[in-house]
């Protein structure tokens, strides 16, 4: 596929994935698959007949764990599970089939009100069983009770069919994102970057994401020193890295997100690079160490951002600055009234939709 220009190839954009409790003792469910569907799974392969689109998010494990194979007896059957519930109980409730033992749960918006949870089921589980719990979590959360739809689904290579809904991600005018499995022949000037989406740290498709890529592409790199905070899976690394900084310093709380940013930034530079430039850990920024950056760049809520520029500010070398994303707009005024109150001034700012990112530094 060939990256000719910035509008040939559109990406979809994410939904922001609600938490929901651990499909097992210690173990929270993976968001695998989120962002623009077709409607939901019909039969064995997701159903693309209907022309409007709606966001879904499927909560489960890993894909490559989703147990697709034939066994001795046919195709492996699971019990489908379909119940229409108010929004504000759906994650209670996703987290009760969970508890009941579902491997898998799509959610799917129902009008502005209510929401669509279909749950899979191993066909080892009683269907009688699984209606029975469902009616006794039903009154735990204090909703109607609504009705309970129980089919037999034969599994279909899911880890394929999700792979169909991804597409090259255009995230600037010069930076295409894209998975691995869908090669993007870029022209000069253009940046390709591989991610893999199958751990969903950040593919690309999300505006605060490109606001990001935009603040770095505006910001002198070379020969600079950055501070990656909540590197997630890497790409504003990598697309730092492509922007030609001397050394880079990824941190995350999460250490799947560290994992997962290591095999993309592996991916994408190569061994060699990464080991004699970026450093990876996981922590916080408190954790990068005692060197200071000549730039840090953090894609967080605003809400957790604002607390920690104090931390920032010390990390920065003189003459640096900060970029910060993952903001919305209409939080910009109390977000930007927080930076000044610390001592920063504003000397970039970037927009898509709904959400800004913007470029900071000390007042001298």
């Amino acid at each position: 596929m060939r990256a000719s220009s910035p509008t040939s190839l559109r990406g979809h954009r994410a939904s922001s994935p609600r938490p929901v409790a651990p499909c097992c003792p210690g173990q929270a469910p993976r968001i695998f698959a989120q962002g623009v569907f077709p409607p939901r799974p019909c039969g064995d392969s997701f159903s693309a007949s209907s022309p409007s689109l709606v966001s879904l998010t499927w909560i489960g494990f890993v894909p490559a764990t989703v147990p697709t194979q034939a066994t001795e007896a046919g195709p492996r059957r699971w019990h489908r599970v379909d119940i229409v519930v108010p929004e504000d109980v759906a994650e209670l409730l996703a987290a009760e089939c969970f508890e009941l033992g579902s491997c898998g749960l799509q959610t799917e918006a129902v009008g502005d009100t209510h929401t669509r949870l279909t749950a899979f089921f191993d066909e080892d589980n009683s269907p009688d069983t699984i209606r029975t719990g469902l009616n006794l979590a039903v009154e735990r959360v204090d909703c109607e009770r609504p009705e309970i739809l129980i089919s037999e689904e034969v599994a279909s290579d899911w880890n394929a069919e999700w792979r169909r809904f991804y597409e090259p991600v255009w995230a600037t005018e010069s930076i295409v994102v894209h998975p691995p499995w869908i090669p993007v022949d870029t022209l000069p000037g253009q940046m390709a970057i591989v991610i893999d989406p199958a751990m969903a740290f950040g593919t690309g498709g999300h505006e605060s994401t490109q606001t990001a890529l935009a603040g770095l592409e505006d910001t002198r790199l070379e020969d600079r020193r950055i501070l990656d905070v909540g590197t997630g899976s890497g790409v504003l690394a990598i697309a730092a890295c492509h922007l030609g900084v001397t050394s880079l310093v990824g941190v995350d709380i999460d250490p799947i997100a560290i994992d997962n940013a290591r095999l993309n930034l592996h991916a994408n530079l190569g061994s060699e690079h990464v080991s004699q430039r970026v450093v990876l850990q996981q922590g916080s920024a408190e954790d990068a160490g005692d060197e200071p950056f000549d730039v840090i760049v953090a894609n967080i809520e605003g809400h957790i951002l604002l607390p920690m520029v104090p931390v920032l500010m010390q990390k920065l070398a003189p003459g640096g600055c900060i970029i910060f994303a993952g903001l919305l707009r209409k939080e910009e005024r109390a977000f930007i009234d927080g930076l000044v109150s610390a001592g920063l001034t504003i000397d970039g700012r970037w927009q898509r939709d709904d959400w800004f990112s913007c470029r900071a530094r000390p007042v001298e």
